[in-house]
């Protein structure tokens, strides 16, 4: 399994507020990635699993623990003894001190410590994951604006053609209608299809500074420039490819898959503990005592002792048992929801895969139907300069023209995200930046 480290991808892009230069779709991935706040507090947990990996949260390691005490005393004493004498002494010092060191070590715990270090390695897996499909969703996001902002740009361009045609149109007829030749049914149609264009255009101007915006907010960069002079050429795939690439890289399969692997992990914890935990302790002490009173004035002692310890629990009240087959159980559900979800990837690819395709050849018909437009445009021009149509019918065929061209962009474009969107199923989308 390919790791996805998305401290690499912080690092690509120092921080900025302001760029100067304009931005291209590469530009934007790289920056919203570097200043991102969610992948910033996904790398900050990435940080703490590598930091709970190691062999002593497993429990591999010994445990060593240092002890000491210095008592002081000072007391009247006074003695009375069987055979009836008697003896008194004030202000009697005392004193005791002590140290010991400890050392405790599991010999056997049923392997639950290989089962812990597995553990700790596969939750670093899983939350690498999960910051990369925080990325994925911000990439696709910032692509998803960024196409949209360039087809309205496009968009406008051409609402902005008709809207003029609509314009001088209306004006033509406005001058008719003085002299009687136009009727009052054509210049109110041609008056409502001019408000159509001027709406449309608005709507277009503000849904571009929605996109903008958004823009902003994901990268971090006011008053953002973009770069509308670049290409995008769509790639030639194989869905073969792609779905083999897809069992070994999509991330919502591989978050799955680490889930099942920790519930195996989690399960065989569970059967750990049902064995025996043996382990050996060690002590080594240094003590000291004196005291003016009673029958020993000084007493030393140094030394180790180790013992072994046994210890297993024989019934719990069956707690155990049903934690692992809740276990078990929530296993099953994991093999369904993975089985399912390639059923699902594996259709929304193959559905992704050719509409892409289709959408190519949609492309190309719409070059040829544009190309044959224009040619029937640049007739009419023809017609036109010799007084074979009007003014009105020259507009007309220009219309045409421009409402192909508006097709044009709006396939040109769902093709470019369909691509896109297949990409990112296929697990391939954070290798493009």
């Amino acid at each position: 399994m390919k790791k996805f480290t998305i401290i690499g991808v912080l690092l690509i892009l120092s921080a900025a507020t302001v760029w100067s230069d304009s931005m291209d779709l590469n530009k934007c991935v790289q920056t919203a990635l570097n200043q991102n706040i969610s992948l910033m507090i996904a790398t900050e947990k990435i940080k703490v699993e590598q930091k709970n990996d190691n062999w002593g949260n497993a429990g591999f390691l010994p445990v060593l623990s240092l002890s000491g005490y210095q008592t002081e005393s000072l007391k009247d004493v006074d003695y009375i003894y069987q055979s009836g004498s008697e003896t008194s002494r004030s202000g009697s010092d005392s004193s005791q001190t002590f140290i010991g060191l400890t050392a405790q070590f599991v010999l056997f715990d049923g392997l639950g410590s290989f089962h812990r270090l597995s553990k700790q390695k596969q939750m670093i897996i899983r939350t690498q994951i999960e910051a990369r499909i925080q990325a994925e969703s911000i990439v696709m996001d910032i692509i998803t604006n960024y196409y949209e902002y360039l087809q309205l740009k496009e968009l406008i361009k051409i609402t902005s053609d008709n809207l003029q045609i609509s314009s001088e149109r209306l004006d033509r007829l406005k001058q008719k209608s003085k002299l009687g030749d136009v009727s009052q049914l054509d210049y109110l149609e041609a008056k409502v299809e001019l408000d159509d264009d001027r709406l449309k255009l608005s709507a277009q101007q503000y849904d571009l500074s929605v996109r903008k915006r958004e823009l902003e907010y994901l990268t971090g960069i006011q008053n953002i420039v973009f770069d509308s002079q670049q290409e995008h050429s769509i790639r030639e795939y194989k869905l073969s490819a792609l779905m083999t690439e897809a069992q070994r890289r999509n991330a919502g399969l591989q978050l799955k898959k680490v889930q099942r692997e920790l519930s195996y992990i989690e399960a065989n914890l569970i059967i750990a503990s049902l064995y025996p935990q043996v382990s050996f302790e060690y002590e080594y002490s240094d003590s000291h005592s004196q005291s003016e009173s009673g029958f020993m004035k000084t007493n030393k002692s140094r030394g180790g002792s180790y013992s072994v310890a046994a210890n297993m629990n024989l019934f719990n009240g069956f707690r155990d048992m049903t934690q692992l087959a809740n276990v078990e159980s929530g296993q099953k559900i994991l093999d369904f929801e993975l089985k399912d979800l390639e059923k699902i990837l594996l259709k929304n690819m193959t559905n992704l895969f050719y509409k892409l395709q289709l959408s190519k050849e949609q492309i190309t018909i719409d070059a040829h139907t544009i190309e044959q437009s224009r040619k029937t445009y640049q007739k009419a021009q023809e017609l036109f300069e010799l007084g074979q149509l009007t003014q009105i019918e020259l507009k007309e065929y220009q219309l045409q023209l421009n409402e192909t061209r508006y097709t044009a962009v709006k396939h040109k474009y769902q093709a470019i995200l369909n691509e896109w969107e297949l990409i990112r199923l296929s697990g391939q989308l954070l290798a493009r930046f």
